[in-house]
């Protein structure tokens, strides 16, 4: 008798434990299914803008758009050692023409040591090079200019650019996507996105395996206490 009761309270105790293990697998299943959720609505919402189909008090800070014509007008402020010469970034003033045929000044921050960077280091060290004859296109993303030096320096380029050609002022601060095209803008997104919908599958997948094989051990150890009963 008292062998039996023995046995009754380790499958109490394996139920318990069961029960325990079914609730944290269910919460990893509901993870999985999220991420999973969370990968595939990115994917299928990734867009660019097109600057010059939209009005550039339309924009929205941080979001991607293309600029097909985005026209080089000078540097205005360099990151870096001058020792050495090396550059963290270099900030640009660049203007392009909106939807409603509004030319707009704003800027441009570029790494020292990329293609978009030798090309406008390229443009600015030749002296037979003027405004409109470099035009940099691709995908960027924009944040407004905080209060700094930087700020400072843009706002007198700007000032000196447009009393020769006037034109509204966006005061921000774009950087390159790494990608020329919205296609390519598209692709690099979603390869990274993948990882999380692949990620998201790979948890739902393991959980609702382990959720089966517990409900399983669950019947086995309720039919083991009727048997004993």
């Amino acid at each position: 008798m008292q062998q039996k009761r023995d046995v009754l309270n380790q499958i109490n105790k394996d139920k318990r434990k069961t029960s325990v293990w079914t609730v944290v697998v269910c919460l990893f299943l509901l993870l999985g299914l999220a991420l999973t959720a969370v990968g595939i609505v990115q994917i299928t919402t990734v867009s660019v803008g097109d600057a010059a189909s939209l009005s550039y008090k339309a924009m929205t800070a941080g979001e991607p758009y293309y600029f097909d014509q985005m026209v080089l007008v000078d540097a205005f402020a360099f990151n870096g050692d001058r020792v050495t010469g090396y550059a963290k970034s270099t900030h640009y003033i660049v203007r392009f023409t909106d939807k409603d045929g509004k030319l707009v000044y704003t800027s441009l921050s570029v790494d020292g040591s990329t293609e978009l960077a030798e090309q406008c280091e390229n443009y600015v060290n030749n002296k037979g090079l003027s405004i409109g004859d470099v035009v940099l296109s691709g995908c960027f993303h924009g944040y407004p200019h905080e209060a700094s030096a930087t700020a400072e320096y843009f706002e007198k380029s700007y000032q000196t650019y447009s009393k020769a050609e006037a034109g509204e002022k966006l005061d921000w601060c774009f950087y390159y996507d790494n990608a020329k095209t919205p296609e390519e803008y598209r692709s690099n997104q979603i390869v990274g996105r993948y990882a999380l919908l692949i990620l998201g599958g790979l948890i739902a997948v393991t959980s609702l395996a382990g959720v089966v094989w517990l409900i399983g051990k669950r019947k086995k150890l309720n039919r083991k206490s009727k048997e004993l009963v």
